[in-house]
């Protein structure tokens, strides 16, 4: 085994990151295929496998030199005060965008609270679990190891282009559980594209950041926390606005997304 992670260190990440996030969740697919009953929270356990993957991959090839860079990956937050309010304000501010916008057209105010109560969020130890279940536990543990190490590891051989499209097909395929649970099937097509900006959007800070998995988690995080209101007109407007994202950062900041590189 260690043989095979040291000769294919890239592969032996996506299939320990795989195997171990179904694993992790495996209760909750077969909750969702009616075999057994386990509470959604067991979800937040599901973003531990990239991060396991990492560590164990970046040992087994570079021992404690490896994990150093992944730790100070980690915590390199001095990256510029524009990049930090980039990466964790861009998609807030879209949210408030979309939330006005909405109003100008419709005259409606998009209600979030009554959204959160409907959703049986009263409290403020429930609004925690779903934000900690839903957002901030995916937005650390997948970037420890998405763009903390299989992302670096990409560029060490693609452009940064070729790497996210790489890493986002694997990326997507770690999801496949979570459709039996948590996703539906009918909104597939959809998610698969939103994944595929995301990951343009998170290749293009963390390069532009000097490879920082810190602002790569600010935007994940403040990200996922967005994309929690299933609500129609947020989820319409919120696509349209991270595609003009990623249309400029393609046509005017190409070379952000194609002249750094970094490694573990």
């Amino acid at each position: 085994m260690i043989k095979i992670i040291k000769k294919y260190p890239l592969t032996s990440y996506f299939v320990i990151a795989w195997i171990s996030t179904w694993l992790l969740v495996m209760p909750l697919v077969l909750t969702g295929l009616g075999i057994l009953h386990v509470n959604i929270i067991w979800h937040f356990l599901g973003p531990l496998g990239p991060t396991i993957s990492a560590i164990i991959v970046i040992y087994v090839s570079s021992k404690r030199e490896g994990l150093k860079k992944l730790k100070d990956s980690i915590i390199k937050w001095r990256i510029g005060v524009f990049w930090i309010l980039f990466s964790a304000l861009i998609m807030p501010a879209f949210l408030i965008l979309t939330i006005l916008i909405n109003l100008a057209f419709t005259g409606n105010f998009i209600d979030l609270g009554g959204y959160l109560i409907n959703e049986g969020i009263t409290n403020f130890i429930s609004f925690l679990i779903w934000i900690w279940v839903g957002a901030i536990s995916y937005g650390i543990f997948e970037e420890i190891g998405w763009r903390g190490y299989a992302l670096p590891k990409l560029q060490e051989k693609y452009s940064p282009l070729t790497s996210t499209i790489i890493l986002a097909v694997g990326w997507g395929f770690w999801h496949t559980p979570m459709f039996f649970y948590r996703f539906s099937i009918d909104i597939l097509f959809g998610w698969l594209y939103g994944l595929f900006l995301g990951a343009i959007i998170l290749t293009f800070i963390y390069n532009s950041s000097g490879g920082s998995t810190f602002a790569a988690i600010l935007f994940h995080i403040s990200n996922n926390i967005c994309w929690l209101f299933n609500i129609a007109e947020i989820q319409m407007f919120l696509t349209i606005m991270i595609t003009l994202l990623v249309f400029i950062i393609l046509i005017i900041w190409k070379k952000r997304l194609s002249t750094k590189k970094f490694s573990n």
